[in-house]
């Protein structure tokens, strides 16, 4: 057999290899029941792969056509660019709100997504248009169809998390597992109205907005458990993360990432001492006190940090942009309240409407 053979022949069995779906791939299928008239355009999606995805080489687009978007649910991979047509006589201004807000004028625009997460997507001149786009971190995702059903293709053995989502419901998770080639089956209850509320939080006193907690101040009635502990590590004298917020009851782990010996001490509405060391070692305090603590060291007092026990999970940490965002609260009223150790609390009075949605709260601090 000559080379030139040779080689055209390994040719033929690579493009076969690649045209060929592998046999590994298996299908996710279900069907979502929702507290609506219909179950169409829920999102169902993988949270999570590994290597992600790269977006799409063209625009994906949205048209505002009789004062409507369509389509009302966007999913669209991190890095995707979308573009907003205009396909009526009078003129539209898009308005992103939510984890990746922005601001479109005149005719066909487009704009990048950045930030994984849900963006509320309203008309400037016609608020009764509504869409949204929502940012994924891969392409394992569909909509439900006027039955509810949905079908996720392509998916490689391994354990997931699955989501589904849609604008006015709670969300819920399940863990499934692909074992191989076929189809895996999950099923979806959506029986919860929940609204997201989303906002920016500005001040002149500080450069950048960040580290401004807000939080729901408290939900009558319930009890949250604590959540899985929390890790504030000290590298270069200096505690990372600076502010956590935790629901109290919860413990943080204090790791000293430093060759040299840290001191770790509390001082606010808890207190704590938890001595001196260094190396791998962690250790843990349960903060079960509600209230904010300071945290230092004892040998270097130019370190601080902070936590911020609270009632329930319902908080959100801004950062650089100073945006915020609070997902799947149930329909009712509440104080939402600010918390940073150099501004002034401020408090709002909120509610979400029983249809759910997003609700956009905005905070100016002064002082």
């Amino acid at each position: 057999m000559t080379k030139g053979i040779e080689g055209k022949i390994i040719f033929i069995v690579i493009l076969v290899f690649l045209l060929v779906e592998p046999i590994y791939a298996a299908t996710i299928t279900g069907k979502v029941s929702v507290k609506l008239d219909s179950p169409k355009d829920v999102l169902v999606y993988i949270e999570k792969v590994e290597g992600g995805a790269s977006p799409p080489g063209s625009p994906v687009k949205i048209d505002e056509k009789g004062q409507a978007f369509s389509p009302g649910i966007l999913p669209v991979v991190k890095g995707a660019t979308v573009e907003f047509n205009n396909s009526d006589s009078g003129s539209h201004g898009v308005l992103g709100v939510g984890d990746d807000a922005f601001s479109l004028d005149g005719e066909a625009k487009t704009h990048i997504f950045k930030r994984p997460g849900v963006v509320a997507i309203s008309c400037v001149t016609h608020p009764e248009a509504e869409a949204y786009v929502v940012v994924l971190q891969n392409p394992h995702f569909a909509l439900t169809d006027g039955d509810g059903k949905y079908a996720i293709k392509d998916v490689a053995p391994g354990d997931y998390r699955l989501k589904a989502w849609h604008n006015r419901l709670k969300s819920v998770s399940q863990e499934i597992q692909v074992a191989g080639a076929g189809a895996v089956t999950a099923d979806f209850d959506l029986s919860t109205y929940a609204g997201t509320i989303v906002g920016t939080v500005s001040s002149k006193k500080l450069r950048a907005p960040k580290d401004v907690l807000i939080y729901i101040e408290k939900i009558e009635g319930q009890e949250f458990p604590p959540a899985e502990p929390i890790i504030m590590n000290q590298i270069k004298l200096v505690f990372i993360p600076r502010v956590i917020p935790v629901v109290v009851g919860t413990s943080v782990g204090f790791k000293n990432g430093d060759s040299v010996l840290h001191n770790v001490f509390g001082v606010g509405d808890d207190e704590l001492n938890l001595g001196t060391w260094k190396g791998d070692e962690i250790r843990y305090y349960a903060f079960d006190k509600l209230g904010e603590v300071a945290i230092l060291c004892d040998v270097h007092p130019e370190m601080e940090a902070y936590v911020v026990a609270v009632q329930n999970p319902y908080f959100s940490l801004t950062g650089k942009a100073g945006k915020y965002r609070i997902k799947d609260v149930a329909p009712g009223k509440y104080k939402l309240k600010t918390w940073n150790d150099r501004l002034r609390p401020i408090t709002k009075e909120i509610e979400v409407p029983t249809e759910g949605g997003v609700i956009e709260v905005d905070f100016n601090i002064a002082k």
